[in-house]
């Protein structure tokens, strides 16, 4: 099914897909422990729009914790694949528990994470869905919607275009011991005549790397995916329904056995209308198909032009607990937590110096739409000045970093990498780490 949709408006148009020329992403960035597929046009693309049901994600005995991994889709800017916006999710293996996170990555002067709400420490099984558009016509910025909600606009990319888009998974700091049900990426991408089309088959390639999984090898290097391309008729033309994933934990020498998972049931939204928007029509077109809601639910399309709240469920599940009056996380506690940030993503343990300062979350991302009780919420920024890897893409070696926690909650909820970031306040304290 074709999604009609314009840049900054929307209506409804008839066109003929672009013709295409794969050149081999996939081929260009080659990865270990990624199940991706790779899309590469001869015809510019304006926007994405990426569904996905969050699967639960188990981590074996032994794992590492702080390991992570991306269930994604990147929409690049330029030849080089160097700048991009990045949307979807984020889990992290914290030991004992696993935390889902959705968010969105500006990767352009500087690689800068947005997380999106608080993090869960379970799924909620439902369709999710994630929406980039052209802030305004000729603009090379755009706006990001998750779940028909805007949270935020990204900064200036070199062009107001794309050739190239990644979707699916990455693994990162565990690889053999991981293992989740499987996942369906639906993504679409928007034409110059402002229409949302599915990829030609012929137009994909696609990357998922066994490791080693011969009988003996080492089972943390063996991490095998089961992958499949559903696809949809449309005359003549065969195009990607969904990039299917699935990941089970494999003994080298044995065979995958892929895992299924079954939905909770969520409750009904509250409101019957929020800014035009039937909700109990948008609330049962999100679950059973996000990429028809735009022409099928009434006062969708123009909630989503005029950048309001569509989504009442989807803002409740986004919203920030009130921050406590008791702050929970002091200034030790902040550099301590950006310690072990840079030291998950291969920075040193100890850095040579840290400095942190407290900042209200509105002024550290001033680019996120927030309600004003977020934009007003203590957080602690800390900066430093090592080495440290980005988190998605290929993981590219940043140098300097700024960091934002929420004071009540201790959550990670900004990070920018590279010498681009927001420089250290005046008032100044060493890490516990300095002399």
């Amino acid at each position: 099914m074709v999604v009609v949709v314009a840049a900054c408006g929307l209506s409804i148009a008839a066109g003929e897909p672009p013709s295409f020329a794969a050149t081999g992403i996939c081929a260009q960035q080659p990865r270990d422990a990624v199940a991706q597929l790779c899309a590469d046009s001869n015809t510019d693309m304006l926007g994405a729009f990426y569904t996905l049901v969050y699967p639960t994600v188990r981590y074996g005995a032994g794992s590492f914790p702080g390991a992570e991994a991306f269930n994604s889709t990147t929409f690049y800017f330029g030849s080089t694949l160097t700048q991009n916006l990045d949307f979807g999710l984020h889990v992290t293996y914290n030991g004992t528990t696993t935390s889902y996170s959705p968010y969105w990555v500006d990767e352009t002067s500087s690689f800068v994470l947005h997380p999106i709400g608080p993090a869960t420490t379970a799924p909620d099984g439902r369709n999710h869905s994630f929406m980039i558009l052209p802030h305004c016509g000729g603009c090379n910025t755009w706006d990001v919607f998750y779940d028909f909600n805007i949270v935020g606009t990204s900064r200036a990319a070199p062009t107001n275009r794309s050739r190239d888009m990644v979707t699916g998974w990455d693994l990162s700091g565990e690889f053999g011991k991981v293992s989740f049900a499987n996942t369906q990426n639906h993504v679409q991408w928007l034409d110059p005549a402002n229409l949302f089309e599915q990829f030609d088959t012929t137009w994909v390639s696609t990357r998922h790397p066994d490791g080693d999984c011969r009988a003996g090898a080492d089972p943390e290097f063996c991490f095998k995916f089961t992958t499949n391309i559903s696809t949809v008729t449309d005359a003549t033309v065969t195009r990607v329904s969904s990039w299917d994933v699935a990941k089970s934990i494999v003994k080298p020498g044995q065979s995958a056995a892929a895992r299924q998972d079954t939905a909770a049931p969520a409750p009904a939204p509250v409101l019957r209308t929020l800014n035009g928007v039937d909700q109990m029509l948008l609330d049962r077109c999100l679950n059973a198909d996000p990429a028809g809601c735009l022409a099928t639910v009434p006062g969708l399309a123009a909630c989503i032009h005029s950048r309001l709240i569509c989504n009442q469920r989807g803002a409740a599940q986004t919203a920030r607990p009130a921050s406590s009056a008791v702050v929970a996380m002091d200034r030790d506690d902040a550099l301590a937590a950006a310690h072990a940030f840079a030291a998950s993503h291969g920075g040193a343990a100890t850095q040579s110096e840290m400095v942190a300062w407290p900042s209200r979350y509105g002024t550290v991302a001033p680019n996120v739409y927030l309600s004003p009780d977020d934009a007003a919420r203590p957080v602690w920024v800390v900066h430093g000045d090592g080495a440290v890897q980005e988190l998605t893409g290929d993981h590219g070696v940043r140098h300097g970093y700024t960091l934002a926690f929420d004071q009540s909650s201790s959550e990670l909820v900004y990070a920018c990498l590279g010498q681009a970031c927001p420089a250290p306040h005046p008032v100044s304290v060493s890490s516990p780490d300095s002399p």
